[in-house]
């Protein structure tokens, strides 16, 4: 089979180069010819098929040329360099036989200007230092062996400005001044804006003017040269205006600096039926201020207007409560806005706070309390951090994500998506099937606060209440666990010392003396914070308030003692690990010490199991005894 081949005459020398053919072993094998610099004329390309496994087969000859050209990559026009700068010259070219020359001009190529004529033909780039000169009409030429090729469209050589500054920043405006730019002729400011550095307009001066821009949000600027000969520089690094006045002087300003009462989030049980606002105010200003108006309104109320009648000196706050309160005796959400007014103030930008207190409907729970999860609805465990919400139970409440904290406890069992941290069971049962709830830290998920709110406690008629809980943190990048107390309208941090690190692989429990609060109703709120990296599982399960007994909470107990669940509404199952082969004495006993339940139980295995049933016995805290000749297991039980 032949195919005759026509090339397109060339001035250069023939020069044909082909490789060897070889036997083909397959039908898709490919053969590469190659001519170098051919002569004019007509070429036969002869094509013999090696292995055809039977009658004809369509086969493909596809052919390119490749010019001996030149192409500049870099500045190829448009960029703006700064003179006496290290740039590179970058080209494409074809082979590597002669050396390239390379040269600049400034006048839109009127003029050439050599930068070097001894350019390794296999080099592809040159380090140039760019010269000290400004021009808008630059543009870079590489040659060799007489083909060459120049920078597209002309580039700019130009000083960028330093020492961009916020000279100030006040309520209508924000200056930004820099350094001059010999040959300068004006200068052009911009603003980051949603996505890019908006042009906000020149100047002749080396200072720009910006009006219209909150002062109380932070912002970025910069600036760019324009000289003669079309010259523009680069965008100077943009420089950050911090939120807030800043070295500038206003006559009157009153501004608001705290509002109470904050975001919150309440149990209608707990939650007082009136709360008072108070407002903190600051004389932001450089004259005393007084007989000012301040306000605050709910929802869509009426404005509730007071005047605060004292002199506010410069500089200095003073605090107002209004004497109306705001009725919060419903559950729902309060949207609480509070301004002040003053006549004359120069900024308006700090006049105004607001929060919200939603209030959530709820019954007050009596002593013993427990909660294990078991029966609520496992949550989504993807790595989307903010974006799992986790409706929880029972009058448990976790607090909505963005309204007071970042992320949701999650219901979960079995282990978490994480390798190395996390629960592998729960504590409640011991297996997999068990659900606790847990923080969920991948996916750059670090530092995240998560606040769980149980029922409000009824501590009214306690004696020596205590709250406990049980807590898993295991992972080399575990956070902190707080816990919280809200009492009279407050929340109090850290009632107890914060946990905080790796505790190993394991279910812990935690009591907290509650004696200090009884004739109260309270919420207890677990604060989760998570680590700096995505081994950072924490994890809660059965918690507990109950009536405590001196010295009972501290009862030794053998690690391989398990009685479940705990609480309980009254069937139990006791499993003690090691357990030696004869005679074991159960003993259980109430609060008072009355012997309520004797059994004995003769064992015959490694493990002892026993199934108790206390469901006939009244609701409270009992004590349990395992007793093996000289050895004596004890346990707590809660009955509810």
């Amino acid at each position: 089979m032949q195919l005759p081949l026509v090339l397109d005459p060339t001035p250069a020398a023939a020069n044909l180069s082909a490789p060897a053919m070889p036997g083909a072993d397959h039908l898709n094998n490919e053969e590469q010819v190659v001519i170098n610099s051919p002569n004019a004329g007509t070429y036969t390309l002869s094509v013999k098929g090696f292995n055809v496994p039977q009658g004809i087969q369509p086969f493909y000859i596809v052919y390119s040329y490749v010019y001996d050209d030149i192409t500049v990559i870099y500045p190829i026009g448009g960029e703006s360099v700064a003179p006496s700068e290290a740039e590179k010259i970058r080209w494409d070219a074809f082979g590597t036989s002669g050396t390239f020359i390379i040269s600049y001009s400034t006048d839109s190529g009127s003029n050439w200007n050599i930068i070097s004529s001894s350019v390794s033909g296999a080099n592809r780039f040159f380090n140039w230092n760019t010269p000290n000169i400004q021009s808008g009409k630059c543009l870079v030429k590489v040659e060799r062996n007489g083909v060459s090729d120049v920078s597209d469209v002309p580039f700019n050589i130009m000083n960028v400005p330093a020492g961009l500054a916020i000279a100030f920043t006040c309520p209508d405006s924000i200056k930004l001044v820099w350094n001059a730019v010999p040959g300068a002729v004006y200068y052009e400011a911009s603003v980051l804006g949603t996505q890019y550095m908006d042009s906000m307009g020149t100047n002749a001066n080396n200072e720009f003017v910006f009006t219209g821009l909150n002062p109380n949000v932070e912002h970025w600027f910069s600036v760019k040269a324009y000289g003669a000969n079309d010259a523009k520089s680069r965008r100077a690094i943009a420089v950050n205006s911090a939120a807030g006045i800043n070295n500038c002087l206003i006559a009157y300003d009153a501004g608001l600096t705290a509002l109470s009462p904050g975001n919150s989030n309440l149990l209608s049980c707990i939650a007082p039926s009136t709360m008072n606002v108070v407002a903190t105010i600051k004389n932001e200003g450089i004259n005393p201020i007084s007989n000012f108006d301040v306000a605050y309104q709910v929802n869509a109320s009426t404005p509730v207007i007071e005047t605060y009648t004292g002199t506010v000196s410069p500089g200095a706050t003073a605090v107002h409560t209004f004497t109306t309160t705001i009725n919060t005796s419903a559950a729902g959400t309060y949207n609480l806005i509070t301004y002040v007014s003053l006549t004359n103030d120069g900024n308006t930008f700090n006049d105004t706070l607001s929060s919200t207190i939603i209030i959530t409907n709820s019954t007050a729970v009596t002593l013993p309390y427990a909660e294990d999860f078991e029966s609520f609805n496992t949550c989504n465990t993807s790595s989307d951090c903010e974006a799992t919400i986790c409706p929880l139970g029972n009058s448990l409440t976790n607090v909505p994500n963005g309204d007071g904290d970042a992320i949701d406890w999650r219901v979960n069992n079995g282990t978490t998506p994480s390798n190395n941290t996390g629960p592998d069971v729960d504590n409640t049962l011991g297996t997999a099937a068990g659900k606790y709830v847990y923080t969920e830290a991948s996916n750059n998920c670090f530092t995240k606060d998560a606040l769980l709110i149980t029922p409000c406690i009824d501590l009214t008629t306690a004696v020596q209440p205590v709250f406990s809980f049980y807590y898993h943190m295991y992972g080399a990048d575990m956070g902190e666990l707080h816990v919280d107390l809200y009492s009279n309208g407050v929340w109090v941090n850290d009632i107890v010392a914060p946990l905080a690190g790796d505790k190993g692989n394991q279910w812990l429990k935690r009591i907290v003396g509650l004696s200090n609060y009884n004739g109260q109703i309270v919420n207890i709120r677990m604060r989760g914070i998570t680590g700096a990296d995505f081994a950072s599982d924490l994890a809660l399960d059965d918690l507990s308030a109950y009536e405590s007994v001196v010295g009972i909470d501290n009862i030794n107990q053998a690690s391989s003692l398990k009685v479940l669940p705990n609480p309980t509404n009254g069937l139990l199952e006791l499993t003690l690990g090691g357990a030696e082969k004869g005679n074991y004495q159960i003993q259980i006993t109430d609060v008072t010490g009355k012997l309520v339940v004797s059994h004995l139980v003769v064992n015959q295995n490694a493990v002892l199991q026993q199934t108790l049933d206390l469901s006939k016995f009244n609701k409270g805290i009992y004590f349990l005894k395992l007793i093996n000749n000289d050895k004596v297991y004890t346990q707590k039980i809660v009955l509810l």
